[in-house]
């Protein structure tokens, strides 16, 4: 299957110079049909230009190349919507946030392989190690805030950040208390949709997922006891333009129930979309491995309700 995969590449590839208009175009190798350096057998991305090779999901395909570059996937599926009678969208099985609706594609990935701190506005956050870390000390008098400077556009959109690790500074009962979140459509202060995990602010031992739009509706739901990771919370935005308003979900998925998230939904106020995107967090040692943005272009916050594009 590989090797099929190869010669097709390669094929397309020596077809793509005998066309060429630059008679000084350098030949391919064919031993490594990208260019990059790496040596067909030994490259994550073989038809993809990729010479820094990341795999963050280790599933032995890079990230470039990747249809759930942070869900493992070896046999990277893409049928959910064939099976639908629609076009699959290279959005994978795994990882796809409407596996039976075309259309979805990756709008930001974020592996935290390399510094890319002047791409966010605020403070707070650190990358290293493949990681992006806030440190309760950091995050006690004035949360570790990051909004991304470019938006990620969608009438659905869905940011999944996968956690390793955290540690609460402290107990939750002051407002807003020891938090990890995700803001949507806004700052995460003045505006947004909110997807956060709070430190039991009840007393009841349970730590809380909570779904808030800043000024508008709020949903929480107990999670099992105290989240100290490793988990993947996801904020999931979609708007429907007949009725002018919206849903977001709110999921925390844990590693022994990775099907049957806990999750917490409200409706939108309006259908303001802009796309941009936040991570936070307050009085907490947070370790997080990655975020990644899938943005679709259909107006629907669930596959159950129809609707149309104005």
């Amino acid at each position: 299957m590989l090797a099929s995969g190869l010669g097709l590449a390669l094929a397309a590839a020596l077809a793509l110079v005998a066309c060429a208009d630059d008679p000084q175009a350098p030949p391919i190798d064919p031993d490594d049909i990208d260019g990059d350096g790496v040596p067909n057998a030994q490259d994550l991305c073989p038809g993809v230009r990729d010479p820094v090779q990341h795999d963050e999901d280790a599933d032995g395909v890079g990230d470039l190349c990747d249809v759930c570059p942070t869900v493992a996937d070896p046999l990277q599926s893409d049928t959910g919507e064939l099976d639908a009678i629609s076009f699959n969208d290279g959005v994978g099985d795994a990882c796809d946030p409407r596996p039976i609706a075309g259309g979805d594609h990756i709008g930001a990935l974020h592996t935290f392989a390399t510094d890319t701190t002047p791409a966010w506005i605020g403070a707070g956050w650190t990358i290293a190690g493949d990681r992006v870390r806030a440190t309760a000390a950091a995050t006690t008098a004035t949360a570790a805030r990051w909004l991304h400077m470019r938006p990620a556009a969608g009438d659905s959109i869905a940011a999944r950040l996968a956690v390793e690790s955290i540690a609460w500074a402290g107990g939750g009962a002051a407002a807003p208390g020891p938090a990890v979140a995700i803001a949507l459509d806004g700052d995460g202060t003045e505006n947004a949709r909110v997807c956060g995990v709070f430190a039991d602010r009840d007393g009841d031992g349970n730590d809380e997922l909570e779904a808030r739009e800043l000024g508008g509706a709020t949903a929480v739901q107990a999670l099992p006891g105290a989240a100290a990771g490793p988990f993947t919370l996801i904020a999931q935005r979609g708007v429907d333009r007949r009725r002018g308003t919206g849903l977001v979900h709110c999921h925390l998925v844990l590693p022994d129930r990775p099907d049957a998230p806990i999750t917490a939904s409200i409706p939108t106020s309006d259908d303001a979309t802009t796309g941009q995107y936040a991570i936070a967090a307050t009085e907490v040692d947070i370790v997080a491995t990655s975020l990644v943005v899938y943005a679709s272009p259909y107006a629907c916050p669930t596959l159950a309700l129809a609707c149309d594009r104005p």
